[in-house]
This record gives structure tokens, sequence and C-alpha cells, in this order.
């Protein structure tokens, strides 16, 4: 805002413009971040946020997040699942309102507390990736999963379907034909 706008100019609002500024600042609502530890049994994982505090001028880094549910797509009867490992990066989520009824019993519920936007509330989304690192050699076509190093992977487009696994591969094309190869052996049909 300009200098010389008529809000800089009355001290009530530049007051009350400098608090709510100060407020806003510990509103947590979304940072990337990334996995220390994850405990399959109950999809929970140990967290650590990749964007500091600004504190007195100087980077804080915020303390680490326990017992984070951690998001895998899926309803009630399908689900997708992988590894969460150390290192994984992705997007840290701050719940509006105190999540831990809702996580014991569903919902909805009535929230327990009364904490907002607080690091206690954070659910943690796999697959957001800094630049160094970004998925190499990525597949823009189709739907797939894949291994970082690109020897196991299923990838399904309008053309066909093809799998590599342990050396060996499979392409289904649209058109009927079938080509397997791999150790020991090289098979094709149409």
């Amino acid at each position: 805002m300009l200098a010389d706008s008529p809000g800089e100019q009355n001290p009530l609002t530049y007051l009350l413009r400098q608090s709510f500024d100060s407020l806003m600042r510990q509103v947590m609502v979304c940072l990337p971040g990334r996995v220390l530890a994850f405990n399959a049994d109950d999809q929970t994982a140990q967290v650590e946020c990749g964007i500091q505090a600004v504190v007195d001028g100087r980077g804080v880094t915020l303390p680490i997040i326990e017992h984070v549910p951690v998001q895998f797509a899926g309803n009630g009867r399908w689900y997708m699942w992988h590894e969460v490992d150390p290192g994984t990066e992705g997007l840290i989520h701050f719940s509006q309102r105190a999540i831990d009824a809702w996580l014991e019993q569903g919902g909805p519920v009535r929230p327990h507390d009364s904490r907002i936007f607080s690091a206690e509330d954070a659910f943690f989304v796999p697959g957001v990736r800094s630049r160094p690192g970004v998925i190499p050699n990525f597949r823009d076509e189709g739907v797939g999963m894949s291994s970082y190093d690109g020897e196991t992977f299923i990838h399904l487009t309008d053309s066909g379907i093809e799998l590599k696994a342990g050396g060996s591969s499979l392409t289904l094309s649209s058109s009927g034909d079938i080509v397997m190869a791999g150790r020991g052996f090289d098979w094709q049909a149409s």
C-alpha cells in the first residue's frame, strides 16, 4: 500500500493492519515438507516442514510434527498405496479444526478442542516435489506407476498397456498385438 494512502495516515487503521499481519503469520495453513519416519500400521508419519518460519528476521526451523495422517487415494472399496520412505516430499495441510475426535471415530464429530490451523492437526499428501525431486523421464501420456529408475513400471495409454519388471516386459496394444521380452525368452503374437 502506498505510504500516502488514507489507511496509512490513520493510526488506528495502521495498528489494526499491523496486528492482523502479526496474527496471520502464526496461522498454519499449508507448507511443503518431507517425511522423517512412517508408521505403516496406522498410516501416519513424522514430518518436517520444508520452509522455515521467520522470527526476528531470521529463519527458524519449525518443530517436527508427529502422528500426521498420510493421504492415499481411494474410497471405501478400492485404494492405491505406495511406499513412504524417509525423505518423501509432499504437502502438509493444517486443518481448520482439531482432528483428534474425527481420527478416532470418523465424522461428523464435534471438535474436542478449540484450536484452529494448528500443527497438531496436520495431514500429509505425498507427491508434491521440489525441483531436485522431480520425476525423471516423466511420461506425459496416459496413466501409470513407475520406480524412479524406470526399471519397473506399468503404463496405460489409449494405444495399449506396457509392463516392465525384473528385466522382462509385456506390451499389449489396442490393435491386439502382444509382445513379451525378457530373461531367456522373446515372444510376439498378433
